[in-house]
């Protein structure tokens, strides 16, 4: 059937609509390290390259695993809204990396009402969690939704499985708190007065770590290390109220897998979110070149597999959400011409046949912890080799 056409009033509000959930997805440190442009009926997301951290993120592997994020919620909301978006990736020489999503009406909602209410309601939640079990079904939702080609997905649920984590959290710990550099570009984008925070609209604020904001007066350069150094070490103490631990791992080390790691991640975490399961990064760990390679060995990754994310999941109460930047920070006019449909590489909603992925049950430890939570059963998390 012909795709119908709304009126350029209607498609450009919706257009806008649709940015305006992308912009809610995640990015390290909240640095929100996007911008977006309309031509037509494609909207295109190019990395903010002045937003990037030099530091943290040298290679700018979570920068583009930020812009999965953004595009998966967009296309979320694209198929809520009844339309097609055939996705391109555009990888001239010489230019930015960015991601084209040409859209189009169809006479069908084909989308997820569920995970696009959770766009609104995921948060990074970095507090304590309540220790509490997840039930076999919602990890079996959490497996499915990860499901993206070039990413691997595993889930840790055995303690005996997670201590091995838990130590390579804290070797990565130890080593970043002793990189002045880091904690300079960490404290950069670190909102510690209310002030700070409405602001900027981005970074991370005192309150969304879980601490009342400080006063202007109390706030120098001694009492921010502090604050942040005992943030820093909690993630090793959060590790134990916490249910399970995921990991998420591309077979090539390469843009478009980390846009992809992106958009499992962020379709693992909208789910979680919908089943009130909260989550928390312990990326560093990845970061790090050292207990990137002790990940490795543990889950039995190959030479060409990478581990790129890295967050322990469970339940806890809400913290209050990031800020994000308004659309008129964003949103940009083309500098590239008309943007004109070419044959995409990639359709959403995909196929049925063309899911697939290698999962967690491969890597070393997690097939056990898996059959221990009842995970097989009739589902097959190997379909798609």
């Amino acid at each position: 059937m012909k795709a119908a056409r709304p009126s350029d009033g209607i498609f450009h509000r919706q257009l806008l609509e649709l940015i305006k959930l992308a912009t809610m997805a995640p990015s390290k440190y909240n640095t929100q390290p996007w911008t977006f442009s309309i031509d037509d009926d494609a909207v295109r997301i190019c990395p903010n390259l002045s937003r990037r951290l030099a530091v943290a993120d040298p290679d700018n592997r979570a920068l583009y695993i930020s812009l999965g994020c953004a595009l998966e919620n967009l296309l979320i909301g694209a198929a809520c809204y009844g339309l097609r978006a055939d996705v391109e990736y555009d990888f001239q020489k010489g230019q930015p990396h960015s991601v084209v999503a040409h859209l189009t009406r169809t006479l069908t909602c084909e989308g997820d009402p569920q995970l696009l209410r959770a766009i609104a309601d995921r948060q990074t939640t970095r507090g304590k969690y309540s220790g509490d079990r997840i039930a076999p079904a919602d990890l079996r939702q959490l497996v499915e939704a990860s499901r993206e080609g070039g990413v691997h997905f595993g889930l840790l649920t055995d303690p005996h499985e997670v201590r091995p984590i838990f130590a390579a959290v804290r070797e990565s710990n130890r080593r970043l708190l002793a990189d002045r550099a880091f904690l300079t570009e960490m404290l950069s984008w670190t909102r510690f007065t209310r002030s700070e925070a409405e602001s900027t609209h981005d970074g991370i604020s005192n309150t969304v770590l879980g601490l009342p904001p400080l006063p202007s007066w109390l706030v120098g350069n001694t009492t921010r290390k502090l604050v942040l150094r005992r943030r820093v070490r909690d993630r090793e103490k959060f590790i134990q109220s916490s249910a399970a631990i995921m990991l998420f791992a591309i077979a090539k080390n390469d843009p478009e897998h980390w846009i992809a790691a992106g958009r499992s991640f962020e379709r693992v975490a909208l789910t979680a979110s919908a089943l009130h399961i909260r989550h928390s990064h312990l990326t560093p760990a990845c970061d790090v070149v050292q207990t990137r390679i002790q990940l490795s060995s543990f889950l039995g990754l190959s030479n060409t597999e990478t581990p790129v994310l890295l967050l322990r999941i469970g339940y806890a109460n809400p913290l209050p959400a990031s800020l994000r930047r308004p659309l008129t920070e964003v949103l940009v006019q083309s500098t590239r011409g008309t943007i004109r449909p070419k044959r995409a590489r990639h359709s959403w909603p995909p196929a049925g046949n063309s899911i697939h992925g290698v999962h967690g049950d491969k890597l070393r430890g997690i097939r056990l912890a898996m059959e221990k939570e009842g995970l097989r059963g009739r589902t097959d998390l190997r379909r798609g080799w």
